[in-house]
């Protein structure tokens, strides 16, 4: 849907939307750079709810565009700049957890496990972005989906996670310490 908005409704081409891409990926490249010292001061849980509410907010700002302007590009630039740092936050500290809790012996089968259940919905919510996409609009479709972000967070705010300050400290596949 972010594809046909920006051709459809911001009138861009091929390579602005590149350009746009190359620009707010930068916002990982940050995140990464960063997130040592934001689990340092924040906390690894913080962090993991944190970056999806980030990612969340910088979603929200792309719908804002309305035109090809200067203020449209630098609203989709800046969400997706925003989007992608707090989506790499998150990633970082979620698989660094999970891999950490997760035995030896059982990595292969969790991250091909994850993979299945994060990737594989990933043709279901084209489907309904496409669906949703004709039925209620491009900008209603992404505002639902930015939503969908804001909301994803609140089990993870609910759950144990939220009070975790480091990865728990694994030694022969027992945890023998944990901040939670």
């Amino acid at each position: 849907v972010y594809i046909l908005y920006a051709v459809r409704r911001l009138n861009l081409d091929a390579a602005a939307i590149g350009v746009i891409f190359g620009i707010a990926s930068i916002g990982g490249l940050l995140a990464a750079v960063l997130n040592t010292r934001l689990v340092k001061r924040l906390g690894m849980g913080t962090c993991i709810i944190g970056g999806m509410l980030v990612s969340a907010v910088g979603s929200l700002f792309i719908p804002l565009a309305s035109d090809s302007s200067a203020l449209s590009i630098g609203l989709v630039i800046a969400g997706w700049f925003i989007a992608t740092l707090g989506g790499t936050v998150y990633n970082i500290n979620q698989v660094s957890y999970r891999q950490t809790i997760t035995p030896h012996h059982l990595l292969g089968r969790m991250n091909a496990s994850m993979r299945f259940i994060v990737w594989g919905t990933i043709p279901i919510g084209a489907l309904i972005g496409g669906f949703l996409g004709g039925l209620v609009g491009l900008r209603a479709t992404l505002v639902v989906g930015a939503l969908g972000i804001l909301l994803a967070p609140l089990w993870v705010y609910f759950s144990p996670i939220r009070w975790l300050r480091e990865p728990p400290v694994i030694v022969d596949e027992v945890v023998v310490e944990s901040s939670l």
